[in-house]
């Protein structure tokens, strides 16, 4: 973790992100006990929260924002994978006890409840509930890893896009929030790092669905007119022509 982080207080029963992360199989006293493990850190816009090769000592997880992750084995400047709210930072590096990657901030707010590696498995002992809660997160991480794959192997810079927007709609669906109406938390040349595109296409993607009354987007608004385009253009069934 590097730079000036602002430590919050907030408590696990007051969070709004409590039903994607691990604490929403918890009652009280239990709750307590994983909220007063946790510290709650603010980290800036462009900070990393966690560094390639160094010695993996806490769990971090997104209360808020999103945090994109890259690795010096994979291309140079681009990003192997997003966190989200309620998803596990650090996990990768338990089997060698390092963390396998550099995790930056990319939206305008990003907190994190951080706790210690081995506190966090003290507290997994002899919670069957938090255990299957770990293992749908990472089950969940799984997933997203298979998509990132699936993305990464479509040419075609529409449907990359395309299967980015479904994948964050379908997320946010999961986690009982509007999946059409969208606050793009990475900014446009973050979205093309993580898809291997140009912040210009990216743009002109954007302006294409808007064309084809797929979406519109205001700002970092974005709302989903037709979702089923959508899907179809990531499956390659949308006629753009």
């Amino acid at each position: 973790m590097t730079g000036s982080l602002i430590e919050n207080d907030k408590r696990c029963s007051e969070c709004l992100a409590r039903g994607m992360c691990m604490a929403r199989a918890l009652i009280e006293p239990q709750l307590s006990e994983w909220s007063g493990a946790l510290t709650r850190i603010t980290v800036p816009q462009g900070q990393a929260i966690i560094k390639e090769g160094a010695p993996l000592d806490k769990i971090y997880i997104v209360q808020m924002g999103c945090f994109l992750s890259h690795t010096s084995e994979y291309q140079k400047n681009s990003a192997v994978n997003i966190k989200n709210a309620g998803d596990l930072l650090g996990v990768g590096g338990i089997e060698k006890r390092r963390y396998p990657y550099t995790s930056v901030a990319a939206a305008d707010c990003n907190v994190v409840c951080a706790i210690p590696y081995q506190k966090f498995l003290e507290l997994l002992a002899g919670r069957p509930r938090l255990i299957d809660c770990f293992a749908s997160v990472m089950s969940r991480e799984l997933n997203k890893q298979t998509e990132r794959v699936l993305m990464m192997k479509n040419t075609n810079a529409m449907q990359k896009l395309a299967l980015f927007l479904v994948s964050t709609s379908d997320n946010l669906t999961a986690r009982s929030m509007s999946g059409t109406d969208i606050k793009l938390l990475m900014s446009r040349a973050d979205i093309g790092d993580f898809l291997g595109i140009t912040i210009e296409t990216v743009s002109r993607v954007f302006s294409q669905f808007e064309q084809f009354n797929i979406l519109k987007i205001t700002g970092k608004n974005l709302t989903i007119l037709d979702l089923d385009g959508l899907r179809r253009v990531a499956s390659g069934t949308f006629p753009v022509n």
